[in-house]
């Protein structure tokens, strides 16, 4: 599934891959294929950083408020 076969005959919109499965490499690939890509279950402010600076469109956590807070002071 990571490769996202299954993606095309699903009509699917997005790829949703745990975070720790995906590089910049496979985002470019998804994107160019016209998919977003949605990942999870993210709880660390540096991770969530690195993950929006290569691409990646959403991220699933556990407390959105407290990671929106973390990136609002940059920590």
């Amino acid at each position: 599934l990571r490769h996202g076969w299954a993606a095309y005959p699903l009509g699917a919109s997005a790829m949703h891959p745990h975070h720790e499965l995906i590089d910049e490499q496979w985002i470019e690939r998804w994107h160019s294929h016209g998919f977003a890509v949605n990942t999870w279950t993210v709880d660390e402010i540096r991770r969530v950083q690195h993950l929006s600076s290569i691409g990646v469109n959403a991220v699933i956590c556990n407390d959105p408020g407290a990671i929106l807070r973390g990136l609002a002071t940059g920590s």
